[in-house]
This record gives C-alpha cells, sequence and structure tokens, in this order.
C-alpha cells in the first residue's frame, strides 16, 4: 500500500470516529430537539463530502479539488459540535459554524484545475475566509441567551455582552457575503463562457452545489445571527436542502476530465500556444 493510500484510509477512519463523536454529543444534548434527525443526517451530509473527496483525491492526487471537497466534510462536522451541551465543544462548533462555506467556495472556484488561477478567485477565496473567521470577533460580544436558547452552554469566548455590537458586525458580514457570492458568480459564468460544450456538461453538477451553498444560510451565525443549536435542526435542514446531492457527484465527473480539460476544455486548462 503507497503512502498516500495509507493517508486516505486514515483520514476515511478518522471522519467515522468524528462522525461518531459528534452523533454522540447531539444525541446527548439537552437543546437540541430533533437530536436523532440531526445526527444522522448530519453524519451522512458530512461523509459523503469526506467519502468523495478521498475517492477524487485519489484518482487525481496532484488535484486539490478531493483534498478540499474532503476539508468541507472536516468542517462540516466542527461546526456540528456546536449541539453539544458541553461548554467547549459548544464555543468550538459556535465559533467556526460557517468555515464549511467558506472551504465550499473555495473548492468550487478551483474547479476542475484544483488552483485558484487568478487574482480575482485569489481574491474572492480570501473574502470567504474572512467572513468565515468573523465569527472570532462575533464570538466575543455573543451570548446564546440573547438568541432565545436558554438552555444552550455559556459562550466561553464572551467578554462582553452586546447585541448591539453584533448587528452591527453582521451588517459589515452580510454585505462582504453578499460581494464574495456576486464574484463566485462572475467567476463561475466566466468559466463557463470560455468552456467547449462537453466541458459545459461536466461543469453542470457544480451549479447545484452553489445552489445549495446559497440555500445552506448566510455565512456567519445563521438565524437572526446566531445559528445556535436551539433552531439546530432547522438549519440543518437548510444546510443540507442541496449541497452534498450536487456535491457527491462533482468529482465523479471531474475524474474524467483530465483528456477532456487539456485542449477543449478551459482557457486555463488549454496547454500553452
Amino acid at each position: 500500500m503507497t503512502g498516500l493510500r495509507r493517508a486516505l484510509l486514515a483520514l476515511a477512519l478518522a471522519a467515522v470516529v468524528v462522525a461518531a463523536g459528534v452523533s454522540a454529543l447531539i444525541l446527548s444534548s439537552e437543546h437540541e430537539q430533533l437530536r436523532g434527525v440531526t445526527a444522522g443526517l448530519g453524519s451522512v451530509i458530512g461523509l459523503s463530502f469526506v467519502g468523495t473527496g478521498l475517492f477524487a483525491w485519489w484518482r487525481r492526487p496532484h488535484n486539490r479539488f478531493g483534498a478540499l471537497m474532503t476539508a468541507v466534510g472536516f468542517a462540516w462536522f466542527l461546526g456540528g459540535l456546536q449541539a453539544s451541551s458541553l461548554v467547549l465543544p459548544f464555543t468550538v462548533g459556535l465559533l467556526f459554524d460557517s468555515l464549511f462555506l467558506a472551504i465550499c467556495a473555495h473548492m468550487l472556484l478551483t474547479y476542475p484545475s484544483g488552483r485558484l488561477e487568478t487574482r480575482g478567485q485569489r481574491l474572492t477565496t480570501l473574502g470567504a475566509y474572512a467572513i468565515s473567521l468573523s465569527g472570532l470577533a462575533l464570538a466575543l460580544f455573543l451570548d446564546p441567551d440573547d438568541l432565545g436558547c436558554g438552555d444552550c452552554p455559556r459562550n466561553l469566548l464572551l467578554v462582553a455582552r452586546d447585541q448591539q455590537v453584533v448587528d452591527a458586525m453582521l451588517v459589515v458580514v452580510n454585505v462582504m457575503a453578499v460581494a464574495v457570492c456576486v464574484a463566485i458568480i462572475v467567476a463561475l459564468a466566466a468559466r463557463w463562457r470560455r468552456a467547449s460544450r462537453p466541458l459545459r456538461r461536466s461543469l453542470a453538477p457544480r451549479a447545484l452545489v452553489r445552489g445549495g451553498a446559497d440555500r445552506a444560510g448566510r455565512p456567519g451565525f445563521g438565524d437572526r445571527g446566531g445559528g445556535l443549536p436551539g433552531r439546530g435542526q432547522r438549519d440543518l435542514r437548510r444546510r443540507a436542502a442541496g449541497l452534498p446531492v450536487g456535491a457527491v457527484r462533482v468529482p465523479v465527473r471531474a475524474a474524467a476530465l483530465p483528456r477532456l480539460a487539456r485542449g477543449r476544455g478551459l482557457g486555463a486548462d488549454r496547454a500553452p500556444g
């Protein structure tokens, strides 16, 4: 067994362990209403991303697309920790709730080459990660009680309880989110126009993934600026609306693209003239 296969197998086993751990935390939660549904559906979504990403990574090890899809799955589980009734996992999940969306945007912009090929793509990806990591600033002023989650654990990062500061931050975050979404749509549309007809058919599932990401909820803290587990089952349904269904199709087609992409695909994949 090669080193890559051993590493991918280790990641697959780690994903199963992580899914089991997060599910156990959800099932023992005191503030999650639909614990069984949330734990089961969340595990299926996360493992779908990880499994499909590992397959694409194995088929095309020099393409970062598979690694990014795998990272989306692990980030999904990381955000799921906010369903826990334990203080530390809850705070970690609250902090990284929307990280999976930033990695998903990164993944979309790299398809099918696995690279960010333009300055615009790199700036858009940087903006997506900045929005995701804004959770750190929000967590400093966010009290779960302010969001109607009296049964939630306390926020370990809370410095000062100030809903006005949180609301002001969310306005900035939402403006940035709109700009990032528009930039992603423009980048995908430009890539679509440059693509040949056969490659357009291969790119089509990516539009489904984008649609799922848009329906998944705005970056940040979700409902009322919180996305807290008191409404976790509703948030999970939004996040599950389309992401894995479209996402699991992308790498399967991506694995068949190398010959097509060379010479007949996107401008970025053509051999230098």
